[in-house]
C-alpha cells in the first residue's frame, strides 16, 4: 500500500468511527448524510522539514435533506463531529462557506473541511 492511501484510509477510518458515513472517492449515489473524502489543492507539496511532503484532502460535508433550519444544525453538529474525529488524524486548515450540494436530482447544505497531514514518501 501506499502511503497517501494509508492516509486516506485512516481519515475515512475516523469518520467512521464518529458514525459519519464516510467515502474516499466521489460514490456513484449519494445518501446524505455524508462525508466524501478527495485530493485538496495542492494536492502534495515539499514540507518544511527535508524528506517530508504536506498532503491535502477536502473532506464534503453533506447534510441530510431537511428543512433549510434542520438542514442548518444537521450540518453544524456534522462539521463538530468530524473535527472532533480528526483530531487526531489530520490537521484542521480551515472550513470553507457552506454551500449547496448538488446530487441525485437534489440540493443539500455543504461544506467542505480542508486537512492536512504531514508524511514522508520513501
Amino acid at each position: 500500500m501506499s502511503v497517501l492511501n494509508d492516509i486516506r484510509t485512516g481519515i475515512v477510518q475516523a469518520l467512521e468511527a464518529a458514525g459519519i458515513q464516510a467515502f474516499d472517492h466521489l460514490p456513484e449515489r449519494l445518501n446524505p448524510p455524508v462525508a466524501v473524502l478527495v485530493p485538496g489543492s495542492p494536492y502534495l507539496e515539499a514540507g518544511d522539514v527535508f524528506g517530508t511532503h504536506k498532503v491535502r484532502y477536502t473532506v464534503a460535508l453533506v447534510a441530510g435533506n431537511a428543512t433549510n433550519d434542520m438542514a442548518t444544525k444537521a450540518l453544524d453538529e456534522l462539521i463538530e463531529t468530524a473535527v472532533t474525529a480528526l483530531w487526531d488524524t489530520a490537521d484542521l486548515e480551515r472550513a470553507g462557506d457552506v454551500y449547496t450540494y448538488q446530487a441525485n436530482n437534489g440540493q443539500y447544505l455543504a461544506v467542505d473541511l480542508e486537512i492536512s497531514d504531514v508524511i514522508r514518501i520513501k
